[in-house]
């Protein structure tokens, strides 16, 4: 794979994550909506789906997360710290 195909496959795939992040913020602010209207199971699959999708990027937020600030707490087994 090149790196322009990396790239093209890359932003396919934040595309993705950004297009179901926002399905799923407008699904959770009418959440009630839906439900009033009968449709509170379709709208159960809807959100389950796309936090399924969703479940790699936050992975790896969270992972990206907790790795920087490990980096911004210094070890007990560093020199210089008591």
């Amino acid at each position: 794979m090149t790196l322009q195909e990396a790239i093209k496959r890359n932003q396919a795939r934040q595309a993705r994550f950004k297009k179901y992040e926002r399905v799923l913020r407008r699904l959770r602010q009418r959440i009630f909506d839906y439900e009033d209207a009968g449709k509170g199971e379709k709208a159960d699959r809807i959100l389950k789906r796309c936090q399924t999708i969703l479940a790699p990027l936050w992975e790896a937020q969270r992972h990206a997360a907790e790795d920087r600030k490990l980096q911004q707490t210094p070890s007990a087994f560093e020199p210089g710290c008591r």
